[in-house]
């Protein structure tokens, strides 16, 4: 008897070494496993169901001990919250980051230079444009996922009723401004060229609709400084230039079409809205993912693509976007292993397919070109016959917040164009001197 309890004793501490061994072993697993966290902002209806889940299920099976956790936050002061974050000592591994968005983050030091990271494979399948738009001081500092540019959308039908070609968009701003005059029509059905048009008794269909909206102003004024042959600085970019005679053609044309061509009412809201509602007939600054959109949730809306305009030059606004890694993030490695993964090839691919943007891969663009509606390949085969540009400057920022307001002033007449441009040149080259007197 006593033997048998003796061996049930020796067999319940083998059990106990065994559990408490295994125990041990899981928790050294667990200790080893790490967890990548990364700032998104909406593209979709559910950017978690629709886009990342099932990547990330694909990254799990591959690196099992990488937990990949996606915190999508709303595209509202992005940014603040992104840099409250910093300062407070809670940064992600990763966050979503733009060309003009990045460049400050990268002038701060708290951004990881991806030169080391990133293959020769990955770098050579990215075109040279999209390599400088992320790199800042001779470092590249973001992954790019997708492009985003504008693209002119004009509705046929309404070309159509006011005798213009339908298959014929405005080329040039003269272009323009003779279509506006033709397609602004009053209730009584007078164009705006008209001695007898009315515009006091109501407008019922515009010309062009576009928003005051602040996130979208500079984005619209942008394209028309660079069309008229302007540009925001000087080449070292120690100067604000945009009050040069360039300037004032570029704001005194948004001016006109504001005055005569675009509704009061549209002015705070995207302008994608009045277009959809079939109460503005050219949209000229329509993203491609705005486009797929639209094309599935308005399929009678009768609409075509054009150029992006000309004046002395074909200009138009673009901007990259793409995921970044901070300096102090714990786990850098497991982060570009998410990245490297999420951004090849095969995912780039699939994921500008169902958002619509278009992928900066040269092998993905392959992909995408062959899995997209004809409509959206029109949209690629513009891009790669225009310019695109945008301004990349670490105080953008801050530079956004101090011109904005100047644009809007002469658009609503609180201020002559000249004034404006003035004054915003004055505030943004205080802005350069400060930062530049720091660099020093």
């Amino acid at each position: 008897m006593v033997k048998k309890r003796r061996e049930i004793s020796v067999w319940l501490v083998t059990l106990l070494i065994l559990g408490l061994s295994m125990t041990l072993l899981m928790g050294t697993m667990a200790s080893s496993a790490v967890t990548v966290r990364m700032w998104i902002f909406p593209l979709t209806a559910d950017d978690n169901k629709i886009l990342f889940d099932p990547i990330i299920e694909k990254f799990s099976k591959q690196y099992p001990d990488i937990k990949v956790m996606t915190d999508i936050h709303p595209w509202t002061n992005r940014m603040e919250k992104l840099v409250t974050s910093i300062v407070g000592g809670r940064v992600p591994e990763i966050a979503y980051l733009n060309t003009d968005t990045f460049s400050g983050l990268a002038d701060g030091g708290v951004l990881l230079p991806l030169d080391d990271y990133i293959s020769s494979e990955s770098w050579n399948d990215l075109e040279l444009g999209i390599r400088e738009g992320f790199s800042w001081e001779g470092h590249f500092y973001v992954m790019p996922m997708l492009l985003v540019y504008d693209t002119q959308v004009y509705n046929k039908d309404m070309f159509k009723a006011a005798g213009l070609d339908p298959e014929l968009p405005p080329d040039t701003w003269d272009d323009l401004l003779e279509y506006c005059e033709k397609l602004t029509i009053d209730k009584n059905g007078r164009h705006s060229g008209e001695k007898a048009y009315d515009r006091s008794a109501g407008v019922v269909q515009w010309g062009l609709t576009e928003t005051l909206q602040v996130d979208f102003l500079l984005t619209i004024f942008d394209p028309w400084l660079w069309q008229a042959g302007g540009s925001w600085f000087n080449e070292e970019r120690t100067k604000c230039l945009f009050n040069s005679k360039e300037g004032v053609e570029a704001l005194n044309m948004v001016v006109k079409l504001y005055d005569n061509y675009i509704s009061p009412a549209d002015r705070g809201e995207r302008g994608v809205t009045m277009f959809r509602a079939e109460r503005a007939a050219i949209y000229l600054f329509a993203q491609q993912h705005w486009i797929k959109r639209m094309k599935g949730e308005y399929p009678d809306l009768n609409f075509g693509l054009g150029r992006t305009l000309k004046y002395r030059e074909r200009v138009g606004e673009g901007n990259v976007a793409g995921y970044a890694i901070f300096k102090d993030s714990r786990n850098p490695e497991a982060a570009w292993k998410w990245i490297e993964f999420f951004t090849n090839t095969e995912n780039m691919a699939k994921f500008c397919i169902t958002t619509g943007f278009t992928p900066p891969r040269k092998s993905s663009l392959e992909i995408f070109l062959a899995n997209i509606e004809p409509y959206m390949k029109i949209t690629v085969q513009k891009l790669q016959s225009e310019s695109l540009r945008v301004m990349v400057h670490p105080k953008q920022r801050e530079i956004s917040e101090v011109t904005i307001p100047e644009i809007q002033a002469a658009v609503l007449h609180q201020k002559s164009v000249k004034q404006a441009l003035d004054d915003a040149t004055r505030k943004v080259n205080e802005i350069l001197d400060d930062y530049f007197a720091w660099q020093k």
